[in-house]
């Protein structure tokens, strides 16, 4: 977010980090949005409670499920199913909630392309499951255990119907979380809220081909797995000040690549590093009326690798002036620092993005953010225009070097990164918003550029980063036509990722003005509800890329031969081209809930 790499987002699921939030290369959330009950994002202004990322903070709960009746869900349309159920499991104590939900393209998609790719199948899904359970001690002690398990699955599979050959190739990538979550309230000042947890993340490719001259298995992994446990507390010392404190430690385990190649087994690469994280926070919140608040906060965090320690003291504040009844202003500063890397491909191929430590070697990453916003509220509240400027300069980060894959083999795999790298994010955003009436929705417009640097790439001058984007607009309409009907419609357009060209058949380099291709896409659906003795039925009708805009994933060269007329000599060309996710979705669902 505002130019940062996926790995500068911290997202938390009831307090647990999750490492990749997209499915379908980021065309969908990994969040089903029947399991969740608030959301919190920060762009700016980071509390000192928040650490480890350099960029932004989106903290998500989950439902905690009915302790008195139960309920459930059904919807099943052309792309997903998603069934659910909540309910007491000791009525008025303890509840529970269970979701699932699960991409259905497959099971149309594999069948279909077996027939145009001479026996070959090829199918992609992805699935998400949330539990949790929520049981009442008293009214003083509360405990929650919460659950998350995701994946996206691709793989190509079959025999070839002409030559005796066969191959089945998959690849995989997901979260799996769970937590313990402890509340007590001590008295009417003071709360603490305790959390034990663990992560996993894992990115793995399975290829397996066999014909009858040669046969190979080729297998990447590459993960992480994490062990934390986290304590806060909350004193109300006064009705305009509240003070919070507390720390959190985390044991990780990387995995940043283990290959293996078998034609004899053999592996190569690192197996893991183990590290050891931990902060402690104070945030001051102070309010003087209804004119001005602030959030005043200190971080002070420790990061262990290879017998080295790094340590950090991150000041954050956050204040807020309402100059007038309807009219406020809104700055802040945070400095951040990262003890995790992420690399990420720039160049044609498919991306693949891997998370590594920072070791003795190549440091952590730091940023230090500046950001100021004016919020306009007009007609009693029922429309609000926003505008804000934000700059973000980065320092210690790392990339690929040139010509160098995520899949190469290498005995370090700080052998293939360049580090000691800068970057720049600065932009500015406009939101125009009707929030209340018949008719909802908003106008949004941001204007931004990132940049990268680093020593031995692109000649040392800055270059687009892959994350830039230039320009991005939305636009959604929401019509509520009767109780039982409504109508919404979204419209996205935004740069899309700068990436690098070959200029050569060995050397690769990065421009100094990458190109650049843009994405758009249109969402329109109509709700239909109907309230059922029993339940509420809602048909869904909606279609995505409403406009069949072809998107690019990534690029890739094709060699196409031909005759010359004069000659008769056979010639080669080398041509760019893209390989496009979902064209125009139409889609029905039908759901019950009960």
């Amino acid at each position: 977010m505002r130019g940062g790499s996926p790995d500068q987002n911290l997202i938390l699921l009831d307090d647990v980090p999750l490492y990749y939030v997209n499915h379908l290369g980021g065309f969908a959330s990994i969040f089903n949005t029947d399991a969740i009950s608030a959301v919190k994002l920060i762009k700016g202004g980071f509390p000192a409670r928040y650490g480890g990322r350099l960029s932004s903070i989106m903290d998500v709960r989950m439902k905690e499920g009915d302790m008195n009746e139960y309920h459930g869900a059904f919807s099943v349309g052309l792309l997903s199913a998603k069934p659910s159920v909540e309910g007491p499991i000791i009525k008025g104590k303890t509840s529970f909630i269970v979701l699932y939900r699960r991409m259905l393209y497959d099971l149309l998609m594999y069948p279909v392309s077996r027939l145009f790719m001479d026996g070959v199948g090829f199918g992609y899904h992805f699935y998400d499951l949330n539990a949790k359970i929520n049981h009442r001690f008293s009214e003083k002690d509360r405990l929650y255990l919460s659950f998350y398990s995701g994946d996206d699955r691709l793989r190509m599979k079959g025999k070839e119907r002409y030559i005796e050959s066969s191959q089945d190739n998959k690849v995989r990538w997901g979260n799996l979380t769970t937590s313990l979550r402890w509340n007590h309230l001590y008295n009417n000042k003071l709360f603490s809220n305790a959390t034990v947890a663990y992560t996993q993340y894992r990115f793995l490719t399975d290829i397996e081909q066999k014909d009858i001259y040669f046969s190979y298995h080729e297998k990447f992994n590459s993960g992480i797995n994490d062990w934390s446990a986290k304590m806060e507390f909350e004193y109300f010392a006064a009705p305009a000040y509240k003070l919070s404190f507390g720390g959190d430690v985390v044991y990780h385990t990387f995995t940043p690549s283990d290959s293996s190649y078998k034609i004899v087994d053999q592996k190569y690469g690192n197996y893991s590093t183990n590290t050891w994280e931990s902060a402690l926070f104070v945030e001051n919140e102070l309010k003087f009326g209804s004119v001005f608040s602030s959030n005043i906060g200190l971080r002070g965090s420790s990061y262990a690798v290879n017998g080295k320690s790094f340590f950090s003291l991150e000041p954050r504040i956050l204040t807020n002036f309402h100059l007038t009844k309807n009219l406020s202003l809104k700055a802040s500063f945070a400095q951040m620092q990262q003890n995790v890397h992420m690399l990420t491909n720039s160049g044609m191929d498919m991306p693949v993005d891997l998370w590594l430590p920072a070791t003795d070697e190549i440091i952590p990453s730091k940023s230090t953010q500046y950001a100021m916003d004016f919020a306009q509220s007009l007609f009693k509240n029922q429309y609000e225009l926003s505008i804000e400027g934000v700059y973000k300069k980065m320092n210690n980060l790392i990339a690929y070097k040139s010509g160098v894959n995520a899949y190469e083999i290498s005995a370090d795999w700080q052998q293939r990164v360049e580090k000691g790298g800068s970057g720049e994010s600065y932009g500015i955003e406009f939101l125009a918003q009707k929030k209340m009436g018949k008719i909802t929705g908003w106008v949004g417009y941001a204007l931004s550029r990132t940049t990268r640097q680093f020593a031995n790439i692109n000649d040392g001058k800055k270059y687009d980063y892959k994350y830039d984007r230039r320009h991005d607009i939305s636009v959604v309409f929401m019509y509520q036509i009767k109780e039982n009907i409504d109508v919404s419609a979204t419209w996205v357009y935004g740069t899309g990722s700068a990436f690098s060209l070959p200029v050569g058949q060995y050397e690769i380099i990065n421009p100094d003005n990458p190109d650049h291709y843009t994405t758009q896409n249109i969402y329109d659906g109509v709700n239909f509800h109907k309230q059922k003795r029993r339940g509420i039925r809602t048909w869904n009708v909606s279609i995505y890329n409403a406009y069949n805009c072809q998107n690019p994933y990534y690029y890739y060269f094709s060699h196409d031969s031909y005759l010359d007329p004069n000659t008769g000599e056979r010639l080669e060309t080398r041509k760019t081209k893209q390989t496009n996710l979902f064209p125009i979705i139409p889609s029905v669902s039908y759901s019950f809930k009960f």
